[in-house]
């Protein structure tokens, strides 16, 4: 079987998988059922992991798990507005935390660029920020360094970029060390 076989099979699968929680959203067990929804993500099938959130909702409407994979997937179908939404809702209703925070400042950048508002800018950095105040969270500060470059805060920025980059030393250093062993390793060859 040729890899774009095997790929068309598993991606035929996850229809059906997807198809028969829209048809019976209770089918499945509902971890199993967001983990189809997390593969569709991941495919880029949003507008099919859209439809699957949407019919779990009906037998599960406040997870906030489902919520941020539903807002996730109709972010990146397009669908901006409703998935900012969804977030502001969500965000109101549970403790801070940097998944929900970084999906709400995601709705409100995707709004900028749909509209170019800087309102929705600033909003959307200063979410990232304090999400990031919050966790200490790479995904969050290097959002929130970006989006102070784009707002023209180039000091926050900086300082942004700077802070993630330090809180990155130690595992970078990890890293190299393991790849420098990886390559030493390689280096010698095959024992005997």
């Amino acid at each position: 079987m040729t890899t774009s076989v095997a790929a068309k099979s598993v991606r035929r699968d996850l229809y059906d998988q997807i198809a028969s929680i829209a048809q019976d959203p209770a089918a499945l067990p509902f971890a199993d059922a967001l983990k189809r929804v997390e593969s569709c993500l991941e495919t880029g099938e949003c507008l099919l992991a859209a439809n699957a959130c949407e019919s779990l909702a009906k037998i599960t409407p406040d997870n906030p798990r489902l919520i941020q994979l539903w807002a996730l997937a109709l972010a990146r179908a397009g669908a901006a507005n409703k998935a900012n939404g969804m977030m502001v809702k969500l965000a109101a209703s549970e403790p801070p935390n940097e998944e929900t925070l970084g999906l709400l400042a995601r709705t409100y950048k995707d709004l900028w660029l749909q509209t170019g508002d800087r309102e929705y800018l600033v909003l959307a950095r200063d979410i990232y920020l304090n999400a990031y105040q919050l966790t200490k969270g790479s995904w969050s500060g290097i959002n929130a360094a970006t989006l102070a470059l784009l707002s023209d805060d180039r000091d926050q920025g900086s300082q942004m970029a700077s802070s993630v980059l330090e809180s990155l030393g130690p595992m970078m250093a990890e890293f190299v060390a393991e790849m420098n062993s990886m390559s030493e390793d390689g280096a010698q060859g095959p024992a005997g």
